[in-house]
């Protein structure tokens, strides 16, 4: 039976800290969880790759979707960066790391930002970021579905800041709520499936809200 198109937008795997050299920007630990979720992909779909331009999304992406070929999953043949899924927004780096020891961690600054709490100086809002996202990824995969395509999915590899702020923009849910309380963790995200009458629902955590409404007004902004 055929199924519906869907989005995902993930976090990427565990990082190398900045000062260690590396091709991949991945531990082995971050290796191997990429790889472990490839191996935990449902099939049926058959996937299209994106990442940001970060290396550590790109090389998340790669493990993950070699796994999931490897147990028998179809991908089109190259990934691709889309620019809208970095974190460019971010504006000064070395005032913002400093915010995280003063709040108590990058939780706690994620929740400042998205509650308006962050100046404009340091980062930009959380609503153009989302929006940004929203219109460049989940618009490709609501027109594919209304022209009837089916078994796809759109799989993009991003950062844990994009999901939460996206999340937030097309629910209106606070994502600390959700448990367990935390932002996106390595390899996790949330999933939009399209429907070709226009219905969008998404999933994260286990719940899921009809987004269609608030999906379609952002598309149309």
């Amino acid at each position: 039976m055929a199924k519906p198109i869907q989005t995902r937008l993930r976090r990427h795997s565990y990082k190398q800290p900045s000062n260690v050299a590396s091709k991949t920007g991945l531990t082995r630990k971050g290796i191997s969880h990429a790889r472990k979720t490839g191996r935990a992909m449902a099939k049926g779909r058959k996937v299209k790759g994106y990442h940001s331009g970060v290396v550590r999304a790109k090389a998340s992406l790669e493990y993950e979707l070699g796994s999931f070929r490897v147990l028998g999953g179809k991908t089109y043949a190259s990934t691709r960066a889309r620019k809208a899924m970095g974190i460019d927004y971010i504006k000064d780096r070395e005032a913002f790391g400093r915010l995280f020891k003063r709040y108590g961690g990058e939780d706690a600054v994620m929740r400042r930002w998205l509650d308006g709490k962050v100046s404009t100086r340091f980062i930009e809002k959380p609503e153009g970021v989302a929006d940004k996202i929203i219109k460049n990824r989940f618009r490709v995969g609501k027109k594919i579905a209304e022209g009837g395509t089916k078994d796809r999915m759109l799989e993009n590899v991003s950062h844990a800041w994009n999901i939460e702020a996206v999340f937030e923009r097309l629910t209106g849910k606070k994502f600390n709520k959700m448990k367990p309380g935390t932002g996106a963790r390595e390899m996790e995200g949330l999933t939009v499936t399209h429907y070709k009458n226009g219905k969008a629902v998404l999933r994260y955590r286990g719940k899921s809200f009809d987004v269609t409404k608030r999906l379609n007004a952002i598309l149309a902004g």
